[in-house]
């Protein structure tokens, strides 16, 4: 028997089921949902249930949307085990006959309610999460700060079938590094193409004209080395060339992705004004035709990442009606301020998904270590141990596909530092969702 009630926190007002007044007849229109009932019992009794459901509907429409505040839901179970919930908008209770009914123990209402237009899993569910440093944990993952053949891996894997539902799941991400304090994290999901290569080593980009490029080796560097670019005058030159196959071009799939270089040491001097771009291009046989460029970033002196608008990869779109992709070649622009001589020390670029992503920028920095709690359906964001908020977050927040394979990619700053060898630890829930029961 399918059992309804209405939730607020600890307070449950059972509708139809066990304990519940019954419900005899239930009409819906997409969101909108009315309940006609039969409630009985004494006059009082009906008449403090029917104040009871009027509360909580009050607290649903003052607080429906609100983070800070707790949520009235109507929830449902078609087994008696598994519940699902939608939280309400508003709500009335509309009597069929006068209270005057009530003297002979029973009296007829309608319950109008107007609820989200979707159903989620009432508890959450953790998502087992592999890398090379396990398959399949739960309690949380290490996630490293770079990918490497080291091995090294900045993501962790969700296998298909572990969403289940019908619509995007919100999840409850929880990343904690005690050793560092303030850390930025960058988070990115990719369910299209979860085993595409995102990371790209300068070590495999060719220099352009007026370019001079070192390959320094460092164990501190991702995959043992890094570029040392260097070059003269204020004109714009192209660093480096990365000229990627048709099959990693036919994996990008014309998606979106926010580019990320490492810069292995910091920019100087201090007054050194460099402005970065990517450019998406085709290589003609002749020279490279460029078809996208994105807008110029500054590179902040005292940060050792440059994160970059989003990018389309490849600029061309991918679709049916092509068998495979070109190749593509992704170039690295500069322009100095200065007409003097100008250094970079390029480490990785990583192309980090867009299917879906936030942004974690530290506000209170003198807490000790680094710990995110964020719930991307709510928007609440704080600290495990405490419900302090010591960062904010930018972006629609990760949300997880129904059925599919899909992959969290992560890379994380502090201060003046971003150290490849940096791990966080990783958890990750979610609470399917459903159009419909």
């Amino acid at each position: 028997m399918m059992q309804l009630q209405l939730s607020c926190g600890s307070e449950i007002i059972p509708l139809a089921g066990s304990g519940a007044a019954r419900a005899w007849k239930i009409h819906q229109w997409g969101a909108d949902t009315e309940l006609e009932m039969a409630l009985e019992g004494a006059q009082a009794e009906i008449g403090a249930w029917i104040g009871q459901v009027e509360r909580l509907l009050l607290r649903a429409g003052r607080d429906a949307g609100d983070p800070a505040q707790t949520w009235t839901y109507l929830e449902a179970s078609l087994d008696g085990a598994a519940w699902w919930r939608s939280p309400l908008d508003w709500g009335r209770v509309e009597p069929v006959s006068g209270p005057g009914v009530r003297a002979v123990g029973s009296q007829g209402i309608r319950l109008r309610i107007a609820r989200r237009d979707w159903w989620e899993a009432r508890e959450w569910t953790e998502a087992p999460l592999s890398n090379h440093h396990g398959t399949n944990l739960t309690g949380g993952i290490l996630v490293d700060n770079h990918t490497d053949s080291g091995p090294h891996h900045n993501y962790a894997d969700i296998a298909a079938g572990v969403v289940g539902g019908d619509l995007p799941a919100p999840t409850r991400l929880t990343l904690e590094r005690t050793t560092t304090d303030g850390m930025e994290i960058l988070a990115g999901l990719s369910h299209s193409t979860p085993t595409f290569e995102h990371w790209i080593e300068t070590s495999a980009g060719m220099a352009g004209a007026g370019v001079t490029s070192t390959l320094q080796s460092d164990a501190l560097a991702s995959a043992g080395s890094y570029q040392r670019l260097a070059w003269s005058g204020a004109g714009a030159v192209t660093l480096l060339s990365f000229t990627r196959s048709a099959a990693w071009s036919s994996a990008a799939g014309s998606r979106i992705y926010r580019p990320v270089l490492r810069l292995h040491n910091l920019v100087a001097p201090s007054s050194e004004r460099i402005w970065l771009s990517w450019r998406a291009a085709y290589n003609n046989g002749l020279g490279y035709e460029v078809l996208r460029e994105g807008e110029a970033v500054r590179v902040e002196t005292g940060q050792r990442w440059v994160v970059f608008p989003p990018l389309a990869v490849p600029p061309w779109p991918v679709g049916d009606l092509t068998a495979s992709s070109e190749p593509v070649t992704l170039q690295l622009a500069a322009q100095a301020e200065g007409s003097g001589a100008h250094t970079l020390d390029a480490d990785f670029a990583h192309f980090l998904p867009c299917e879906g992503w936030v942004r974690y920028r530290p506000v209170v920095t003198t807490v000790s270590g680094t710990s995110i709690v964020h719930d991307s359906g709510s928007g609440v964001i704080q600290r495990r141990a405490s419900l302090m908020q010591s960062h904010e977050a930018e972006g629609p927040g990760i949300w997880l596909q129904p059925e599919v394979a899909q992959r969290l990619c992560l890379l994380a700053r502090a201060g003046t530092g971003m150290v490849v060898d940096w791990q966080t630890l990783l958890k990750v829930e979610f609470k399917a969702r459903k159009r419909s029961l």
